[in-house]
């Protein structure tokens, strides 16, 4: 069986004029990317589309916390547009459906914030690199969390959607990013 490209959600993202200059520039600017810290430890950077909508999530948060559901996930794709690399919205949305035990989607969206950090951690592979990899992406640095939540909530989906082989990747490519194991998914292995 043919490995797909996007195994972790069943939508594609949409094609891009790969012609355009202009379009590879807003592309850019609108993906995670990864960093070196002050302490030498790698982390993500979030594309200026996501800091742009901070405001925006915050108050999806409290129509949350208000129990205004349906409000919530209205704003939640309105934020994707122009910005489908929020992993942070991909994170609530998967929330919502998971509370909703839709585990498909619940693993779409996981998968997707899970696949935005994947992407950005082999962009920052340098041609030729030679030493391990991937890097080291520690779960503790802050700018960390969301990738590695979004990547447990997937595997817990993946759990109960009994996709062992997907299951295992996912848990093989986050401990190699953080050995330490701080959401002790070795025990999944």
């Amino acid at each position: 069986m043919a490995k797909r490209k996007y195994p972790f959600h069943d939508r594609r993202p949409a094609r891009e004029d790969s012609d355009s200059a202009a379009a590879n520039r807003r592309d850019s600017a609108n993906q995670v990317a990864l960093r070196r810290n002050s302490s030498g430890a790698w982390e993500f950077v979030q594309p200026r589309c996501v800091q742009e909508r901070e405001l925006d999530l915050a108050d999806v948060e409290e129509m949350l916390e208000a129990d205004e559901i349906e409000i919530a996930r209205e704003e939640l794709r309105w934020l994707l547009d122009g910005c489908p690399d929020n992993m942070g919205v991909h994170f609530r949305l998967g929330d919502l459906a998971l509370a909703e035990k839709d585990y498909r989607l619940a693993r779409g969206h996981y998968g997707y914030a899970y696949q935005i950090g994947h992407k950005a951690i082999m962009r920052a592979k340098p041609p030729r690199h030679t030493g391990a990899w991937p890097p080291s992406v520690p779960r503790s640095a802050p700018a960390n969390e969301l990738f590695f939540a979004a990547g447990k909530q997937l595997v817990w989906c993946l759990k109960l959607l009994e996709k062992p082989e997907l299951l295992h990747e996912v848990v093989e490519f986050l401990l190699a990013c953080d050995p330490d194991d701080p959401d002790h998914l070795r025990a999944l292995l």
